[in-house]
């Protein structure tokens, strides 16, 4: 076996440091873009997370119904100004001095 010139080795070591080096910044950007896929599909499920919790919530609320005014009071809607009856009973108010049911 001949022995290697203090260049030669030199030169082998500087080329087997560049190699690895090359490898590890190939290991290196995968890593990268693997987090960065990861980091956008947990932005992306805590978004969808939230939008189902705002949802449900948005399910337990209720709107305003008329199904609940008694026959009387619409009987009385018909005799008077209807649109103003319903303002008014949609702001709390006490049309011709009686309360809205």
């Amino acid at each position: 076996m001949t022995e290697l010139s203090l260049e030669e080795s030199l030169s082998m070591f500087m080329a087997e440091i560049a190699k690895r080096l090359d490898k590890n910044t190939n290991f290196n950007k995968k890593i990268r873009a693997f987090t960065e896929f990861a980091l956008r599909n947990q932005k992306a499920s805590i978004k969808a997370w939230k939008f189902k919790n705002l949802f449900s919530e948005l399910k337990k609320m209720t709107l305003p119904s008329l199904n609940h005014l008694n026959d009387d009071y619409w009987d009385e809607l018909k005799e008077t100004d209807g649109e103003k009856d319903l303002e008014a009973h949609y702001t709390n108010a006490k049309p011709h001095g009686k309360a809205l049911p």
